[in-house]
């Protein structure tokens, strides 16, 4: 053979065998969602593939238990009250993306539009006010906007934008946050001077729990000044809340469900919601007797890729799989007991284990979730760092987590433990960790620091 053509066959299949693990990869770290869509995709666009209609949709329970034939059932009528709940009023069922059917905020202003006695102009004005309400349910444009729209004198306008406010949710319409607030007070009754003025000039301070600041300020005891707190902590800043924005709601679809059944942990694909390929032999039937080169290329190459993507998807689902048996190995407790007993777990132990390597193991668990008995979880959040205990054992950041949580839940309100007290209080418990490290754990559960957390009595 010519040298120089055998280096171009090597090159090229060189370059088919990158193709083909490009295609794989692809694949493997797509959600169910995303894998759902291509595939929707590949059927559309390649006429050697088809849905194998030959496949059982129940495999074959010959040699189940009793117990995990019931849990297969279980976990189906949990997937059919979910779609059945999700149905449109015509029986049809987006599997992508299911919609919380909701009323519009918009929609629910003008119900109430309709029960008011006005003018056609100032209903059209109250008409341009709602369609001009942003995702938040406050006023996106100014009132100078809305002269310069309809070319209505201001006083009309203000009426117009004041019978709305007055509309269910409170605070509807307003401005910015400071009337929205205010809207509020007025709507419940308020005329307390203090609330308005804090409102008005002091919200930072209910931000950063600046009690006593308020308390002298005002001339009021601390008490009274944490009761002024805690009413305007009750008020909606987002009156939209509750209602449907349009936003799409996205569908968590799990990989597997991981059950309990009689002591020991099963792990049950969740194959169903993927079709099962097969190539469409009409095709393959046709190359035996075609002559037109055009013809036998364009098969070939629709064969190869249908191939090479059923192979991608049956590999993906082999390389979940094993993953999912090495998590369950390792996180035992976690599982039958709760998120309290999960262990530190990297990634490149997984790979170690299946000798796979760490990128393949990321894109294998990268948006894909599992359920369990507790919960549905996100298959990266099993994955954590650790600290070390005084014995030789080690504990995970999220129990770590945990417990600074249950501490400050338990703390004395009126004086509350400061971060390097609750560093000092896990290192009792055997924790080692900084007072550094305490401080960013509670700023990522959310949790103000001590001096902001004082409750005056």
């Amino acid at each position: 053979m010519d040298l120089n053509m055998s280096q171009g066959l090597v090159q090229q299949q060189k370059l088919i065998l990158t193709a083909q693990m490009q295609n794989s990869l692809n694949i493997l770290q797509m959600s169910i969602i995303d894998l759902q869509k291509d595939i929707a995709k590949q059927l559309e666009e390649n006429p050697l593939l088809e849905y194998n209609t030959d496949v059982q949709d129940t495999p074959d329970v010959s040699s189940w238990t009793k117990e995990i034939i019931d849990a297969r059932k279980a976990i189906d009528q949990e997937k059919f009250q979910l779609q059945n709940s999700s149905y449109t009023s015509d029986n049809t069922m987006d599997p992508l993306n299911l919609i919380i059917q909701k009323q519009t905020l918009k929609e629910y202003l003008k119900d109430q539009l309709v029960d008011l006695v006005e003018t056609p102009e100032i209903l059209n004005i109250c008409n341009y006010i709602i369609e001009n309400i942003d995702s938040r349910g406050y006023l996106s444009c100014t009132i100078e906007d809305i002269i310069k729209d309809l070319n209505i004198s201001s006083s009309k306008i203000i009426y117009a934008l004041q019978l709305v406010q007055q509309f269910e949710p409170n605070g509807v319409a307003a401005r910015d946050l400071k009337e929205c607030l205010k809207l509020q007070l007025i709507k419940n009754g308020i005329d307390d001077e203090n609330l308005y003025y804090i409102v008005d000039s002091k919200l930072e301070a209910i931000a950063n729990n600046q009690i006593k600041q308020i308390a002298n300020l005002l001339n009021i005891s601390s008490g009274q000044a944490q009761d002024y707190f805690d009413y305007i902590k009750t008020l909606e800043p987002k009156p939209s809340r509750g209602f449907y924005t349009g936003d799409v709601e996205n569908y968590i679809i799990p990989e597997a469900y991981i059950r309990k059944v009689q002591n020991e942990l099963l792990i049950i694909k969740n194959d169903k919601v993927l079709p099962r390929l097969t190539i469409n032999r009409l095709y393959k039937d046709i190359l035996k007797d075609e002559t037109d080169t055009e013809v036998i290329d364009f098969i070939k190459s629709k064969l190869y890729s249908a191939e090479n993507f059923i192979k991608g998807i049956e590999q993906r689902d082999s390389t979940i799989t094993k993953i999912l048996k090495i998590i369950v190995e390792k996180q035992e407790d976690y599982f039958y007991y709760g998120p309290r007993y999960l262990k530190p777990m990297v990634i490149s132990s997984i790979a170690d284990c299946l000798n796979l390597n760490e990128s393949t193991i990321s894109r294998a668990i990268k948006d894909k979730y599992i359920s369990t008995p507790h919960a549905t979880v996100k298959i990266k959040d099993l994955f954590t760092g650790g600290f070390k205990l005084s014995c030789d054992d080690s504990i995970t950041s999220s129990s770590v987590k945990n417990q600074i949580k249950n501490i400050i839940d338990n703390e004395d309100k009126s004086q509350p433990i400061s971060d390097e007290m609750i560093s000092q209080t896990l290192k009792e418990k055997g924790i080692k960790i900084a007072r550094r490290t305490v401080a960013k754990y509670r700023e990522e559960l959310d949790i103000l620091s001590s001096s902001k957390r004082k409750v005056f009595k």
